[in-house]
């Protein structure tokens, strides 16, 4: 399975053709409350301005036609937050989030090891971080 970019493709396990390629969309979570200093950053919520960002972003991505296949998400607690949010403006079941541990602070690796497991019948996946 391979993933593109706006400006490159590229193909994860160097056997993939054109018509295999996966578009990758990578969602920040939106911004998080930092004013409860005992949380774990784990465990940190969305601020105001995240909870008021987060559904913007989601119609955004709904007005562009963005419909993933598969949304996958850390599961801090501000990442999963963001994701559920986005997935009910553009009506995706948030109970379909694939939640990936691997990819909580994580280096890039990580990230392409957990879309490198996707499913190839699978070709708009979003993974929020």
């Amino acid at each position: 399975m391979g993933f593109k970019t706006e400006d490159q493709s590229m193909d994860i396990h160097g056997l993939g053709t054109i018509a295999d390629k996966k578009t990758i969309v990578f969602i920040r979570h939106a911004k998080s409350e930092w004013k409860y200093d005992f949380l774990d950053d784990f465990d940190r919520p969305l601020g105001e301005r995240g909870v008021e960002d987060a559904p913007i972003m989601g119609k955004v991505l709904k007005k562009k036609g963005m419909m993933p296949d598969l949304i996958i998400a850390s599961p801090s607690v501000r990442t999963y937050t963001t994701a559920v949010v986005i997935a009910r403006q553009i009506g995706y079941n948030p109970e379909n989030i694939r939640l990936e541990q691997s990819i909580y602070r994580a280096p890039k690796s990580n990230y392409l090891e957990a879309i490198a497991e996707v499913d190839d019948a699978l070709n708009t996946i979003f993974v929020v971080g």
